[in-house]
């Protein structure tokens, strides 16, 4: 298993440690600072760069440029609680002509990965909880 910590650093902002890499988030809305992305931006923007990734893997696998290939997603919340990404759109843009063909074989790849198959076949998720235990009496 793949561990990533999450470690809080003030009010809602928090530090999530990825191997040697460190993301912020935040939630600016309920008292934080706007030091990073919410929570639900980070999980559209891993369906997104997912997305970008399987993009650019079916053009070079298909013999087409793939060179500026960018992915834009925009995405809505659910009204009501709880709270959740209710909608995600994905528009991947080439700076060059595709035929419809090609158009159709690309947005058949952005929803392709790994993450897009997680939305489509949840993961089971559970959660525990630990303690530092009492301290010893001296």
């Amino acid at each position: 298993m793949n561990e990533i910590t999450v470690v809080h650093q003030d009010q809602d902002s928090f530090a999530i440690l990825i191997r040697d890499h460190v993301f912020h988030v935040d939630q600016p809305c309920a008292g934080g600072y706007d030091a990073g992305p919410t929570a639900p931006e980070l999980f559209v923007a891993s369906v997104a760069a997912c997305a970008a990734h399987n993009g650019r893997r079916h053009l070079k696998e298909h013999g087409l440029p793939y060179s500026g290939l960018e992915v834009g997603v925009d995405f809505t919340m659910a009204p009501g609680a709880p709270p959740r990404v209710a909608e995600i759109t994905l528009t991947a843009r080439v700076p060059w002509p595709l035929t419809a063909d090609e158009l159709a074989g690309l947005r058949v790849a952005l929803t392709g990965g790994s993450v897009h198959a997680a939305l489509r076949l949840p993961p089971v998720v559970t959660a525990a909880t630990e303690a530092a235990p009492e301290p010893t009496p001296v």
